[in-house]
C-alpha cells in the first residue's frame, strides 16, 4: 500500500469512494431502497444552478458508484507538505436545544484521521466543488459536480486501531433523510436547516428513510476494511451541511464550530491555505447508547471464519403448509462478515448475507437439504453438514393470494442546463488524471488525434523512453487507458503517446511526490518491518524517523537512480495503536509520511521447561498503564491459574516471573488486559504421559473411552491397536488432554495394547485392553433343515475352531462345522439345523483351544413355517431401533415405486433384493454398498411396544440417512465395518445413525456439533434405523402428524 505526504496511508484516499463522482462518467438514475424515486425530486433554481454540469438529475450523493478515474485518484495517498500545526480546538460555551455529540460511544479515545480541506492532488477527498468553475475548490485541478460538498468533513477512527464493528450513535435527534446500504451511509435532518451525514457503517435495520432517531440511538457499527466503501481503513466519515431539504440535494458544507460545535468543542475553519485541518486531534466522546436501535458488540474478525453451526429448522423436520417457505437460522461465527445458504446441493443459493437468517423461496413438496457457509476477506469457510427438511403440502388447503399492484416507475428527463453527451471527433491531445501523486499511483490517460485503430505507445519522459503501455486507438483516433510509473524520481515527468503508424505525438505531465510503503503493515514491538521509499531524488539518503519529523531515527537508506530504496528494522516499543513515521530526503528536503500499527505480543524465555523451573513472560504492545494478568493453563472452558498481575508501562510492556507448576503436558501462558486483549504462548512441561481406557475389556464392536494427558495443545494424536496401521486419530485440547470414543476392532482373544503418539510432540503412551469372544448366527431362527452361518470374533488367532450344536456342561454336543480362525480372531462356517424340538432355543458353541463363544438359534418347527420373535438385538433377527415416518408422497423410491398417500412399506438404510433389484448381487457399490439377499422374504415385522400393534411390510426404499448401513448383518460382514475410512467397528444391531448420534465416526467424518456424518453427507439428525410408510405408520397407531418414535421392535423375516 502506498503512503503519501501528510497523512497515514490507510486514512488517505480511501475515505469516500462513494462520496465523489468521476467527472467523465455517464450517470445512471437510481432508486433508493426505501422506494423513493430520487430522480423525480423537484430541483429549485438554486439547486439547478449548483447542479450545472450534471448529466442526470439522479446524481446521488454517496450512492454514486465511483468512476475509474477517481477510484484511482483515491487509491493514491496524500502527497502534499505537512500541514501547518493545527491550533487547539476551542471550547465553546454556546448551547443548542439539540447540541451535537460525537457519534461514537463514550470511554475510548478516537482520532481525526482526515480533517477539513484536503487537496485532491494529495489524494484527499474532503473538499468542496466550486459551483461556478465545477472544479475542486482547494486546487482547481479536478473536474467535479456541484453537489460534492465535503470541505468540512472528518474521518474518525479509534486511537488504538480497534475501530471495526464499534457502535456508531446518533449525534443528535432528527429524522433520517436517506440511507444507502452500499456505502453504509445516511443523513439525519436536524430540523433547524442543518443535516448530519455519516458513512461506512453496517447500518442497523431500524435506520431507514423517514425514521426518527434520538441522540445515542444506534445507527450501526463501523464496517470492516473493504466493506461499505471504507477502503482498507475502517473509519466513520461525518460532515455537517446547511441545507434547505435535509441534506438531500441542497448542501453547503459548514464546520463543526460555534453553535454547531461537536462534543462541546469547536473545530473552526482555519482558512483556505490550511490543509487537512485538525488531523491528529484526539477526543473522548460522552455519547451513550439509548434504546431505539439495535445492539452492537465489537468483534475482532478472524483470518478465515469457521463453518457456521445450523440452528433451525432442525435436521429432519417436516414443514406442512401450502406454498411453504422456511427461515434458515444459524449461529454467528466470530470473524465472519457474511453468510450464504446452499439449498439442495447448490440448486438454490441465497445472496451473501450479513445476518444469520434467510427465508427461502417457496419450496416444492418433498425432501430438501440445506447447508450454510461463512466468509470474510481472508476467504470462505467450508460448508456445514447437510440438514434435511421435508415439505408436506398434501391435505393443506390452498390459499390464493391477492396480487399486489406494482407501480411502473416514471423516468424524468434531465433538468434544463444538463449537458448532452458529446458528439463528433474527440479533440487531439493527451490528459492525465490525477496530475500528480506517488510513483505507484494509477494514472488515467485519455488521448485523441491519432489515426483510426493505430497502435499507440505510451512512454516515460521521451518518445524513446521506457514503454509503459501499448494499445490500439479507437476508430475515431481516441483512447483511454491506465498506466503506473513504477519507480521514478521526484518531480515532473512527461508522459508521451506516440502513434506507431501516423507518427503523431501527444504529451502531458505527471508530478511525482515521494511516498512510503511498509510490510508488514502492523506487528508487535520487535517485529521486523521493511519500509520502501519511492519518488525521492536519485541517490539521496533517506532518513526514517518515528512519530515526528524530529523523532527517534528508525533507519536510513540510499535511494537508487530511480529514487527508490528500502530499509529493514524492528518496530520499537510502544503501546497498542497507530503511529506515524516519516521519510526525509536529506538532499531534496522532500518528506513522506506513513504509519505502523502496534499490536500486542508475548514472549517466553523458554518454550520447554521442567516442573519448578523459572521462566520469564514479557508482554509488549499492550495498552499503557493497564493491569496485565498472566495466567497458566487458561482455555475457553477453564479459567486457569493466575501467575501475576502487573501494570504495564507507558509503552504497554509488562514482565512476569513464572515458576512452572508440576504436571507433564503442554500448557498455555496467557497475558490479558481488562479490555479483553490477550496473547497466548505454550510451554512444554516434561514428565510422563498417562492413559486410561474405560472399560478395559470388551468384545469386538464394543465402545471404549480413551483418556490421556501430557500431549501438546491441540495436536493430532494417532491411536493404534498393537502395532497395526492407524486405527483412529484424535485431537488434544488446549491442555494437551485427549478424550476420545472409539470401538474395538477385529482382534484376537486376549490382551492388546492401545498406543497413542502425538504427531507434533512425538510423545507416546500406551494402555492394555482385553478382547473377549462373541458369536452370532444368521438367520437366528428357522426350521429343522435350514442352512445357518455362524460367525465368531475375538477367538485366538490362527487356531482351529469347531462349532457344536447344543453343547452343555453335561454334553459335548453335536459337531456342526469347522474353520480356522484368522489373524484378526474371526471365523465363519455354515451348517444344516439338525433334528430338534420345535419352539426351542439351542446353543451354538464355537470352540478354539481353551476359548469358546456361544450364540442361540431358535427352532421354529420340524418341517417348516412359523415366524418367531425373541429378545431384542439378541441375534434372532429381532432388534429394537428408532423409527421415523417416510412421508414424501409423490416421490419415487429406490425400487421405482411412486409413494402414495397412506402407503404401506418400509425403507432400510442399505439395499435389499427388493429395494435395489437393479444392483448387482455380491458386488460392492461405492454409494449403495452390498445388497442384502433376502429372497422372497424381503419383509419386516414391526411392533409398537406402546400398544402391541403389529404390521408386516415390504421393503421398497433405501434410507434414512445412509444407503450402505446393513446394520442387521453380522459384525464381521457388515459393510460399514469394511470401510478403510471407518475407525470404528459397529456390532450387529447397532445402527449407523445411532452410532453417529453417539459421536462415532462411521467412516464419513464428524460434524462440528460432534455428531457423525452419513455416507450421503448428512449430519445425522436422529437415530432412526428404519423409515415407515404413512399407511403402515397409522396402522401401528402413530399419528400422521408425528414424525418419529422412541423405539419399535423390528424383525427381519429373512433372518427368522
Amino acid at each position: 500500500m502506498t503512503e503519501g505526504w501528510g497523512a497515514r496511508d490507510d486514512m488517505a484516499g480511501v475515505v469516500l469512494r462513494s462520496e465523489i463522482g468521476s467527472p467523465d462518467r455517464t450517470w445512471r438514475t437510481m432508486v433508493s431502497r426505501s422506494g423513493r424515486n430520487r430522480h423525480r425530486r423537484r430541483v429549485t433554481g438554486t439547486q439547478r444552478e449548483r447542479a450545472t454540469g450534471r448529466m442526470v438529475a439522479g446524481l446521488v450523493r454517496s450512492r454514486v458508484i465511483v468512476g475509474t478515474t477517481i477510484l484511482l485518484l483515491l487509491a493514491s495517498s496524500f502527497s502534499g507538505l505537512l500541514p501547518a500545526p493545527t491550533p487547539a480546538p476551542i471550547q465553546d460555551a454556546a448551547a443548542l436545544s439539540n447540541p451535537l455529540a460525537w457519534p461514537v460511544a463514550a470511554g475510548a479515545s478516537w482520532t481525526i484521521g482526515q480533517g477539513y480541506n484536503t487537496k485532491t492532488t494529495d489524494g484527499g477527498s474532503h473538499w468542496g466543488c466550486n459551483p461556478q468553475t465545477l472544479k475542486d475548490a482547494p486546487t482547481g485541478t479536478l473536474a467535479c459536480r456541484a453537489h460534492y460538498q465535503y470541505g468540512f468533513a472528518m474521518d474518525l477512527a479509534r486511537s488504538d486501531g480497534n475501530t471495526a464493528f464499534q457502535p456508531v450513535l446518533a449525534p443528535a435527534s432528527g429524522t433520517i433523510t436517506w440511507t444507502e446500504q452500499a456505502t453504509g451511509g445516511g443523513v439525519i435532518n436536524l430540523g433547524d436547516g442543518h443535516a448530519f451525514g455519516f458513512f461506512h457503517l453496517r447500518l442497523d435495520p431500524a435506520i431507514v428513510a423517514g425514521a426518527s432517531v434520538v441522540r445515542g440511538q444506534l445507527l450501526g457499527v463501523v464496517a470492516p476494511a473493504g466493506e461499505a466503501n471504507a477502503g482498507s481503513w475502517p473509519h466513520v466519515h461525518i460532515n455537517l451541511w446547511r441545507s434547505s431539504d435535509g441534506g438531500n440535494w441542497d448542501r453547503n458544507s459548514v464546520p463543526f464550530s460555534g453553535t454547531y460545535a461537536i462534543g462541546g468543542t469547536s473545530y473552526p475553519d482555519l482558512g483556505t491555505t490550511s490543509f487537512n485541518q485538525h488531523r491528529g486531534t484526539t477526543f473522548v466522546s460522552s455519547n451513550t447508547q439509548v434504546s431505539g436501535g439495535g445492539t452492537a458488540t465489537p468483534v475482532t474478525p478472524a483470518e478465515r471464519p469457521a463453518t457456521p453451526v445450523q440452528v433451525s429448522p432442525v435436521n429432519g423436520v417436516t414443514v406442512t403448509q401450502q406454498n411453504p417457505t422456511t427461515t434458515m437460522v444459524w449461529r454467528t461465527v466470530t470473524g465472519a462478515n457474511e453468510y450464504q445458504v446452499v439449498l439442495d446441493d447448490g440448486a438454490t443459493l441465497s445472496p451473501w448475507l450479513t445476518g444469520t437468517t434467510w427465508t427461502t423461496p417457496v419450496l416444492t413438496a418433498g425432501q430438501h437439504v440445506w447447508q450454510v457457509r461463512s466468509r470474510n476477506f481472508s476467504g470462505n469457510s467450508g460448508l456445514s453438514p447437510k440438514w434435511l427438511l421435508f415439505i408436506n403440502t398434501s391435505g393443506v388447503p390452498s390459499v390464493t393470494p391477492t396480487p399486489s399492484v406494482t407501480p411502473t416507475p416514471t423516468v424524468t428527463a434531465p433538468p434544463a442546463g444538463s449537458p448532452s453527451p458529446s458528439s463528433g471527433t474527440p479533440a487531439a491531445g493527451l490528459t492525465a488524471l490525477p496530475v500528480g501523486g506517488s510513483a505507484t499511483t494509477v494514472i488515467t490517460l485519455r488521448g485523441g488525434g491519432f489515426a483510426a485503430a493505430e497502435s499507440v505507445r505510451i512512454t516515460l519522459d521521451t518518445p524513446s523512453g521506457s514503454v509503459l503501455r501499448t494499445l490500439n486507438a479507437a476508430s475515431d483516433g481516441s483512447f483511454s487507458t491506465t498506466v503506473t510509473l513504477g519507480d521514478a524520481t521526484r518531480g515532473a515527468h512527461s508522459l508521451v503517446a506516440v502513434g506507431q503508424a501516423s507518427g503523431r505525438q501527444q504529451t502531458t505531465t505527471f508530478t511525482v511526490a515521494p511516498s512510503l510503503s511498509r510490510a508488514p503493515i502492523n506487528g508487535s514491538p520487535g517485529t521486523a518491518v521493511t519500509v520502501t521509499g519511492r519518488g525521492y531524488a536519485a541517490l539521496e539518503t533517506v532518513r526514517l524517523t518515528w512519530q515526528t519529523a524530529s523523532g527517534p531515527v528508525l533507519a536510513e537508506f540510499q535511494a537508487g537512480a530511480t529514487g527508490t530504496g528500502s530499509a529493514t528494522f524492528a518496530l520499537p516499543d510502544a503501546a497498542r495503536g497507530w503511529y506515524d513515521y516519516s521519510g526525509l530526503g536529506l538532499s531534496s528536503g522532500a518528506r513522506a509520511w506513513g504509519n505502523f500499527g502496534i499490536d500486542p505480543g508475548l514472549s517466553l524465555s523458554a518454550g520447554t521447561a521442567s516442573p519448578g523451573q523459572s521462566l520469564t513472560a514479557v508482554a509488549r504492545g499492550f495498552g499503557g498503564g493497564q493491569p496485565v494478568t498472566f495466567t497458566w493453563n487458561t482455555s475457553p472452558a477453564f479459567a486457569g491459574t493466575t501467575l501475576c498481575v502487573v501494570t504495564s508501562d507507558s509503552t504497554g510492556g509488562a514482565t512476569c516471573a513464572i515458576t512452572v507448576p508440576a504436571g507433564a503436558g503442554v500448557y498455555p501462558v496467557t497475558a490479558r488486559t481488562p479490555d479483553g486483549t490477550s496473547r497466548t504462548l505454550s510451554v512444554q512441561v516434561g514428565g510422563g504421559l498417562s492413559v486410561a481406557l474405560s472399560p478395559s475389556s470388551g468384545i469386538v464392536g464394543s465402545s471404549v473411552q480413551v483418556s490421556a494427558g501430557g500431549f501438546s495443545a491441540s495436536e493430532a494424536v494417532d491411536i493404534r491397536w498393537d502395532a497395526s496401521s492407524l486405527t483412529t486419530r484424535a485431537t488434544s485440547n488446549s491442555n494437551g488432554t485427549v478424550n476420545h470414543l472409539m470401538t474395538v476392532p477385529f482382534l484376537g482373544y486376549g490382551q492388546h495394547t492401545v498406543n497413542l503418539r502425538g504427531q507434533v510432540s512425538g510423545r507416546q503412551a500406551s494402555a492394555t485392553f482385553s478382547v473377549g469372544q462373541s458369536a452370532s448366527v444368521s438367520p437366528t431362527g428357522g426350521v429343522v433343515g435350514s442352512r445357518v452361518t455362524v460367525a465368531v470374533q475375538g477367538l485366538p488367532a490362527n487356531q482351529p475352531a469347531t462349532a457344536y450344536w447344543n453343547r452343555t456342561a453335561g454334553s459335548g454336543g453335536t459337531v456342526l462345522c469347522s474353520a480356522t480362525v484368522g489373524a484378526t480372531g474371526t471365523a465363519t462356517c455354515s451348517f444344516t439345523v439338525p433334528a430338534a424340538t420345535a419352539n426351542t432355543s439351542y446353543p451354538v458353541t464355537v470352540v478354539a483351544g481353551s476359548v469358546s463363544a456361544q450364540a442361540a438359534f431358535l427352532v421354529s418347527g420340524t418341517t417348516g413355517g412359523g415366524v418367531t420373535a425373541g429378545p431384542p438385538n439378541s441375534g434372532n433377527g429381532t432388534y429394537v431401533v428408532a423409527a421415523t415416518r417416510e412421508g414424501l408422497v409423490g416421490g419415487t423410491t429406490s425400487s421405482g415405486h411412486v409413494i402414495q398417500p397412506l402407503d404401506r412399506f418400509v425403507s432400510l438404510p442399505a439395499c435389499t433384493a427388493s429395494s435395489c433389484s437393479w444392483l448387482t448381487p455380491g458386488v460392492a457399490h461405492p454409494l449403495w454398498g452390498i445388497r442384502t439377499e433376502c429372497g422372497a422374504s424381503c419383509y419386516v415385522r414391526i411392533v409398537n411396544p406402546a400398544n402391541n400393534r403389529c404390521i408386516v411390510a415390504p421393503i421398497k426404499d433405501t434410507g434414512p440417512w445412509y444407503t450402505q448401513d446393513d446394520w442387521w448383518s453380522p459384525t464381521s460382514t457388515r459393510f460399514l465395518n469394511t470401510l478403510p475410512s471407518n475407525p470404528n467397528i459397529l456390532r450387529q444391531g447397532y445402527p449407523g445413525a445411532q452410532a453417529a448420534r453417539d459421536g462415532l465416526d462411521t467412516g464419513y467424518g464428524i460434524a462440528p456439533s460432534g455428531i457423525g456424518i452419513s455416507n450421503k453427507g448428512y449430519e445425522v439428525a436422529n437415530a432412526s434405523a428404519i423409515d415407515i410408510g404413512d399407511g403402515s405408520w397409522v396402522d401401528l397407531g402413530y399419528s400422521i402428524n408425528g414424525g418419529s418414535t422412541g423405539a419399535v421392535t423390528v424383525t427381519m423375516l429373512w433372518q427368522s
